[in-house]
This record gives C-alpha cells, structure tokens and sequence, in this order.
C-alpha cells in the first residue's frame, strides 16, 4: 500500500508539472498579442526568466519566503538547500513553490513588451524572484508552524493559491515599471483616440491561453499540497470561473463595442481564473461562476481605464493579474464558506483582514520597485532608444533576423540608396515570400515606367530645343519687321497730324485725311499687339514696378474715348469707389494697355445703350487688389465662346463680323493679369451685354511729396444762402457720381429714382434747382419737365419759377430743342464736366462760385519748363530716313527750337567736333537714332562721349530714337554712355517736347 504522504508528493509534482506549461502559455499569448519584429525577444525573455527565478528562488528566495520566520517579516533559514537531505514531500513541495515564483516573474514580460532593453529586464527578474515574491510570500503563506509563519497569515488573510502572492504581485512590479519606461510610440497621439497594435498572431495567443487553463489546474488542484476529496471540488471551480469569465467578457465586449473583440474571450477567461485562485477551496460553484465573471468582465474593461490614463499594457495583464487578482482576493470575505476557512472571523472582520493584506502587499511590491527601477534608469536606461523600437527588439536586442526584418532591411537599403535597379529576395512558400514577389512586381514596373519617362525626357528636350529655336527665329522676325514697319508709319502718322492743324483744307479732303490717320494708328496697334504676343510667347516680357496715381491714369483712358461715348451717343460712364487706392505701384503701361483693350472693345461692338468703367480696390497690409470691371450693352458673347475668346488670334462671332482687330487684345489682357498675379473673367449672355473683370494684384504706392501741396477747387463763394438742388434719374450709378459731384461744391443734395416720385415729392423737398435726366422709363424726363411747368402755372407748386437742367446722352439737336420747349432752363449732354455744371448753376441762380487752394504747384518745376520753352535750344538729331527728318524739323520749328541735321553717325561726330572747333561748346540736346547703317548709334554715342572727354566738356543730354522695343535695348549700353531718355517710333510732338522739357 502506498503511504498517503508519498501520493500527495506524486500529486505536487503533476501539479507542478501542469504550472510549469503555464510557462509556455505565457510566452505563445505574449508572442502572438506583440508585433513580429518584436516576438523573438519576448520569447527569449520569457526563457530566461525562468532559468534566473529557479537559481534564484533555490538559492534565497525560498529561504526568505519559508524559512523560520523573523517578526513574521521574513525567512531566516533553508537557504542553499541539498535536496539529497530532505523528504521526498519537501522536495516536491519546492518544486511546486519554485513554479510560482516564476510565473510571477513571467507575467512582468507581457505587460512591458516591445521596448524594455533585455539587460533591464534581467533587473526586474532579479528584484521580483529575490526581493518582492519571496517576502510577500512569508507574509501572506509562510509555513504551518508559528514559528515560520507570517504577519499576515497570522492575522487570519487567506489567499490559498495566490490571487495577491502570484498575480496581484507581478501585476503591482509590473505597473512599477511601466509607469518607468512609459508607452510604445505613437501609441497614443495627441490629438485623437488611442491606436491599436495589431499583433503578429492572435490563433497562437488563444493556444497560450488554453495551455495556461491547463496549467492553472495545477496553480490551484496543488495549493492544498494533498490528493484528497477536495482536488476535484477545487479543479471543479477553477473551471467553471473559467468559463464565466469567458463568456462574461464576450457579453461585455460586444454591448461596448457592437461586435466581439477578439482578445475578450482569453483576457475574460484568465481574468475569471485569477479571480478564482484566492477562494476555490471555499466557495460553492455557484459562486465560482459569479468570482469568474466579475474577474472575466474586469480583466476586459481594466485595459480602457488604463488607456485613460495612457499606460500602455501590451496583452492586458495589468487587468487580468493585478485588477482581477485584488477583486478575487475581497471575493474571500464575501463569497467563502467561514467554516472551510477555520479562521473564526466574521465577514465583516475577515473583509478587514483581506483589504489590509491587499494594501501591504500593494504597497511593497509596488513602491520598492518603483523606487529601485527610478535608480536602475538612471545609471541604465530601461527603454530601448526610438530607433530600436521602429526596427524592433528582435533585431536590436538580439540580432535576430526574420523573412519579414530580412523584407524590410532590403526595402530600407532602397529607400535610402535610391537603387531600385535589383529585386528582393524571395523566400518561396511562405507569406512573406509572396509579398516580396508582389514587391518585385512593382519594382519591375516602376523602372519601366522610369525608363519611359526617361526617353520621354530626351525627346521633350529635343522638342524644347527645336521649340525655342524656332521661336528665337520668329522673334527676331518680328522684331525685325516691326522696326521696318514702324520707320515708314512715323513719317505717315506725324504728317497726317501736320496737316489736320490745316485750317484752309476742304471738308472731303480732312474726311480722307482722317481715314488715313486712323488706318495708320489702327495697323500701329496691331504691329504693337503682334510684338507684345511674341515677347510674351518667348517669356521676355517683365513686371515693371512703379509709383503711380491710379485714379488719374484710370481718369486719362476714361476721357480719351469721350469723344466716341458722344459719336455713338453712348451713356459712357466711370465709376471708382470711394474708398480706391490712389497711389499704387505697379506696371502702369501695361495695366493701361489692358483697359484700353477692354474698353475699346466695348465701344467697338455696343450700337446703343452704355460702356461702364467700375474701379475697387482691397488692401490686405501692403497688397492692394484691384478689381476693374468694363461693362457694355453690346450683343453679348454665346457660352461656347467664353473658354476660347482669350486664346491668341481668337475672336467671338460679333468681333468676326465686324471684320475688325485681329484677336489679340484679349489675349494680351489675359497674359498680362496673369503676370501680375490675377486674371481677367467674363459674364455675359446674347442678347444682353458683357462685363469683362479684370483682378491683379499691385503693391501700396509712395505718396510724392508734392501731392500734400495745395491745389485749387470750386467751391460755393463765402456768405451766400444754403443751396439745395434735387437729382432726378432713373440710373442710381448716374445719381451718385452727379450728388458726389454737387456735394464737393457744398449744395445739398436730394434725389429720386423717376419722374413721378418727383412730382410727389417736389414740394416736400422744395429744391432750388433740379438736374433732370430726359429718358428715363415709364414717365421720362420730357414729361415730367412739362407736369412741373403746368403745376407753375396753376399756381399748385410751392416755390414758383423752379430751375431745371435736362440731362441727356443724346448728341441729337432736336433733343435740346424738345427739352426746351418742354419747360427746362438749360441743356447738358452727358459725360459732362464739372465747369459746365458751374456754369449752369451760376447762369440759372443767384449762387456764385470761388476758387479755394488746397495744394500750391511746384515753381521751380513751373520755372524749369517755362525756361525750356521761352528759349530756344540748338538740337542735333541724328536720323538716316528723310521723312522722319522733315517730321522732326516741322516739330522742332513748332517749339522753336534750332536744329541741326545728320544723316549717319559719321557726318554726326564731324558736326559735333566742328562744333566744339567753331563755338567752343556742345548742342544742347542730341536725338540719336539707334539703328544707323555703318556706324550705329551706340557707336556715335561713344564718340561723342570721347570728344566731350577730350576737350574737357560736360556731357550733352542725348536721347535715343528707336523703332525697336525700349525694353529690347542693351540696358547697359544706355547706361554706358549715359542716353538719358528713350523715344520710341513713331514719335509725336508731345514725346518730343516731353523730352526736352523734362
């Protein structure tokens, strides 16, 4: 008959056997919950520690843990034990205690995984086998004599197979040092919620699990230390907690998250076994179920209050050993059959009891460590460096390779080298071998893509070459034929206007002359449009930044097509806002240019109706946008037309009949928005006009000096009654510009939108004087003009001999006639000036006007170009072509100035030395054409230049006449020899005096 003690020795050792599997449960569930790079080192760490934990426990640690007791703190005795000299139980016994010992170790490995340095790690083996487990151990367990047992088993604390001693105690280390090394990277970013790692192979975790059910028959069917009735009552608990945990989780988990996540059934599961572990010797099964499903739904909703406070657990054993471990072991006290117990406390005093041991044991194993790990970090950093982490522990710990490492090192290597020119190695039959194939897939298709853009490279290239080539040749083409064509159309256009100041010319004779004029300026611009299309083309044209007064040059271009707006009886209008940037800096000639285009247009295909101008600006500190918006009532431009109409050559239908221009000035309009940063847009429709807008962007402009001088304006003499004037017209727009107008001079001004509100509001108002616009819709000004003459007459007009002006677009004489007879004083036609609204007012009121200085001229200015133009100078031009002589000898004898004529540059350096010879001084001024045969002008220049060195003379002013482009001239040449001012051909009367007088 085998003695029974001799079967409870066999029953240790299978138990024993049963926990140690716990060991590889725990290595497949942290392998498999931890990313690939990373689950080699967990495995080797997992081994290790459990070879340092057994050296360790048989060394010391059992000793502190079960040998004699000292004040119930600590083990005095049984260290370095011989086996050979004891029993066969104390030896099983051992073995069973030294599987606990490492499995409280081993939980720390999961929680910490992917970042912890191995030699760390080592540390934590180290202080948990020899210094927390071991105490706490004799604290709460100890051994059956007083003698060796301790404080707190003395004191009645019951955890028979470890919920606190085991896995509360590797939860409390493992939280110590966590709280150290921190969470992984990018684990829980600033901004949003936390990220997931996805870990390398979740069906190897759930085997870990299951090995760990297994081995937990052993945790708890070996802690009574016997092979008795109460094994199967024991192992019985254990696995139906085990189950209530499990299905508690998954129950949990998807009311939280409306699916079931699927760590819940092995966290809920090993949850409810930590549960379980203190009390499965003294519950009913009932209750067993209860413990394990209260631990299951802890150990899954543990890892969200840990993510609140970003401590990153990396498989959830914070929730499982240490939250569920300290509820099984209150679950003592509440759920425990006193009298299994043998205690003799009450549930209230046996609460007590188990909420004490819990603090103890919290406070030592969690608090030593801490403090012991602070130390250890700062002579040896616990955390693996940023750069460790991203290629993963397996590599940088251990050197250790995968197929995966070995993908990715290749993939790094190309990355950072650049050389895709070789495939990766493909491992066959495995799934990372697949990926490497689909990899080199890619890789075959990205050089080829690369070696046809390469080709395609060479070819643009060529294309480009051959493009600029081309397009060199063409502009100098046109460089060239545009100094030819302008040469002859200066002499043309400058005789034309010669002979329009002809006064004795015949009527016909004046009507062909104006043809020819007009052709002439017609053919200038288009040779001007063709030159600046090409320079445009050829990326030659430049953003010339000045200082300019915007409101003036915008009112220059609105009162050149004043005489037009009155030809076609056009109700021509500009209107700039208030508020609209005066001085700017920017390319005037070109934003000049570009309204010209837009409002030529405008007039060129509206037959009746008006031509708007309107003007804004926005500033945005030292930007100024500037919207200008040209608005006609011509046919309007089909939708089909509205994308093409800014190509180059390209026209609408309506500019296609009219058989004028050539396609260009939208072009060109659009091209220089767009250098300018803006751009130019279209709303129109047929049948009801365009707007054309055009946005760029300029820069806020200087204010001269001189602008804050005074000037004079027109203003209501002192000492006279208050004027009140009443603006009758249909057009808002008109209304404004004519009250900004009247209310400049000090009248007060009232206005209505039409006729008939006039007649209602006429002796409410009780005007001096009424400015009247003739067509107005519904009830026109005609009318209105003669119900106001009736109501006089009847006597039913509270001020009696009312003034009216009629306001009229009309150029028509029967319209001042009717207007007239229609009872109004005075006739104006629209666009008017403000002297004529002066003369109105002074000629129908008693109201008079003066002149009041608010900005004074510039006299020395004044006195310079009075000078210029009272005396006469001795000019020298230089000019090979007998028209333009003639031409520029009829101007000069206009300014009275004295000329002198060379035909080359060589007759025009022996007339400036004959002059220097003769006289003993120099000409005054020299207009140098540039384009000379033989000797060119900025040869002559130079000579010129030397003779004025050589005989100790001061430069002469010398300016240069050019059919060519200004902007194409050699810069440094006109600096060079120091050519003061460019004139352009053709050149007019006004350049040429502008030159001079400047």
């Amino acid at each position: 008959m085998i003695e029974q003690e001799t079967i409870n020795a066999l029953w240790i050792l299978i138990c024993s056997g049963l926990v140690m599997t716990m060991q590889a449960g725990f290595l497949c569930i942290e392998a498999g919950l931890t990313r690939a790079k990373n689950s080699i080192n967990v495995a080797i760490k997992n081994v290790t520690d459990f070879g340092i934990t057994v050296l360790i426990f048989w060394a010391i640690g059992f000793g502190l843990m079960f040998g004699k007791t000292s004040f119930g703190l600590w083990g005095t005795d049984k260290f370095f034990m011989d086996f050979s000299q004891v029993s066969l139980f104390d030896a099983s016994y051992f073995i069973f205690q030294m599987m606990f010992c490492t499995t409280a170790s081993t939980i720390v490995s999961g929680v910490v995984a992917e970042r912890v340095r191995f030699k760390a790690y080592i540390f934590n083996t180290f202080i948990i086998s020899l210094l927390i487990y071991p105490i706490t151990g004799h604290w709460a367990w100890g051994n059956h004599s007083p003698e060796y047992t301790g404080w707190l088993k003395a004191s009645g604390f019951v955890d028979f197979a470890g919920s606190t001693v085991v896995h509360s105690v590797g939860g409390w280390v493992a939280l110590a040092l966590l709280i150290i090394i921190g969470p992984r990277r990018g684990r829980y970013p600033e901004n949003g919620a936390p990220r997931s790692v996805v870990g390398s192979n979740l069906p190897l975790s759930m085997l870990g699990g299951i090995l760990l059910w297994v081995g937990w028959l052993g945790f708890n069917g070996g802690s009574g230390l016997a092979f008795n009735h109460r094994v199967a009552e024991i192992l019985t608990n254990t696995i139906v907690a085990s189950g209530g945990g499990l299905c508690a989780a998954i129950v949990v988990g998807y009311l939280i998250h409306d699916f079931i996540p699927p760590t819940a059934p092995l966290n809920g599961s090993l949850g409810g076994l930590v549960a379980i572990t203190a009390s499965c010797h003294a519950v009913s099964t009932g209750n067993a179920i209860l413990i394990g499903s209260i631990g299951g739904v802890i150990g899954v909703t543990g890892v969200y209050f840990l993510d609140r406070l970003k401590m990153d657990d990396a498989v959830g054993g914070i929730p499982v050993h240490l939250f569920a471990g300290i509820w099984g072991t209150i679950a003592v006290a509440l759920f425990a059959d006193l009298g299994d117990l043998g205690i003799g406390l009450s549930r209230i005093d046996q609460l007590l009891v188990q909420l004490q041991g819990i603090a103890a044991i919290a406070g030592y194993a969690f608090l030593l460590p801490l403090a012991l790990f602070f130390l250890i970090n700062r002579f040896l950093p616990l955390r693996i460096s940023l750069k460790s982490e991203e290629m993963g522990l397996n590599w940088s710990e251990h050197r250790a390779t995968t197929e995966l490492i070995d993908l990715f090192n290749a993939m790094d290597h190309q990355k950072k080298t650049g050389d895709i020119s070789s495939n990766v190695s493909v491992e066959p039959f495995t799934e990372v071998g697949q990926i490497a194939e689909r990899y080199n897939y890619v890789l075959e298709r990205i050089r080829t893509t690369l070696n046809e853009n390469e080709m395609a490279k060479r070819v643009i290239e060529e294309k480009k070459l051959e493009a600029e080539k081309a397009n060199h040749a063409k502009s100098v083409f046109l460089a060239n034929m545009t100094h030819e064509l302008r040469t002859p159309m200066n002499a043309i256009l400058g005789f034309t206007q010669v002979l329009k100041r002809d006064t004795d010319m015949q009527p016909d004779q004046r009507a062909k002359l104006n043809i020819i004029h007009e052709s002439g300026t017609h053919l200038l611009a288009l040779i001007n449009d063709v030159l600046d299309t090409a320079k445009i083309e050829a990326g030659k044209i430049e953003i010339i930044n000045r200082n300019f007064n915007f409101r003036k040059m915008l009112e220059s271009v609105y009162s050149l097509f004043l005489p037009l707006a009155s030809e076609k009886n056009l109700d021509y209008q500009l209107n700039i806002e208030h508020n609209t940037q005066e001085w700017v800096s920017g390319d005037e000639k070109k934003i000049r240019q570009m309204i010209l285009n837009l409002v030529s247009n405008a007039f060129k295909f509206t037959v009746k109706g008006s031509v708007k101008i309107s003007v804004s600006t926005s500033t945005i500190q030292s930007l100024v946008v500037a919207r200008i918006t040209v608005t006609d009532t011509g046919p309007g431009i089909p939708k089909p037309d509205h994308s093409s109409i800014f190509e180059t050559f390209s026209q609408s239908e309506s500019g296609r009949h009219s058989g004028e221009g050539t396609g260009l000035g939208l072009s060109i309009t659009q091209k220089f928005a767009n250098l300018m940063g803006g751009e130019v847009t279209l709303e129109s429709e047929p049948g009801k006009g365009s707007s054309f807008t055009i946005e760029i962007k300029l820069h806020t402009g200087i204010i001269p000096e001189e602008e804050f001088s005074t000037h004079t304006v027109m203003k209501i003499a002192p000492g006279q009654k208050e004027a009140h004037h009443l603006i009758v017209d249909d057009n808002q727009t008109n209304r404004m510009v004519l009250r900004n107008i009247l209310e400049d001079m000090g009248i007060r001004v009232s206005e209505v939108a039409s006729g008939l509100e006039c007649l209602a509001q006429i002796d409410k108002i009780n005007p001096d004087l009424i400015w009247l616009d003739l067509r107005m819709a519904d009830f026109d000004g005609l009318q209105t003009a003669r119900a106001l003459r009736k109501r006089e007459e009847d006597g039913s007009l509270k001020k009696p001999a009312l003034k009216i002006v009629a306001l009229t677009a009309s150029v028509l004489t029967e319209d001042k006639t009717k207007a007239i007879e229609a009872g109004c004083d005075e006739f104006i036609m629209k666009p008017f000036l403000e002297s004529q609204l002066i003369e109105a007012i002074e000629n129908l009121t008693s109201l008079k006007f003066s002149s009041i200085s608010v900005k004074k001229s510039n006299s020395k200015t004044e006195e310079k170009n009075t000078d210029l133009l009272n005396h006469a100078r001795e000019i020298l031009l230089v000019e090979d072509e007998e028209a333009n002589q003639q031409l520029f000898a009829h101007y000069m004898k206009r300014l009275g100035h004295k000329l002198t004529i060379a035909g080359s540059g060589e007759e025009a350096v022996l007339l400036f030395t004959r002059k220097i010879l003769e006289e003993q001084t120099t000409f005054d001024f020299i207009f140098m054409d540039i384009e000379l045969p033989g000797m060119n002008g900025f040869e002559t220049s130079e000579q010129i230049r030397e003779l004025e060195k050589k005989h100790s003379l001061g430069q002469t002013l010398l300016f240069a006449i050019t059919a060519h482009d200004p902007e194409e001239l050699d810069k440094a040449e006109l600096v060079r020899y120091q050519i003061s001012r460019i004139v352009p051909k053709p050149f007019q009367k006004e350049d040429l005096e502008a030159a001079i007088t400047a």
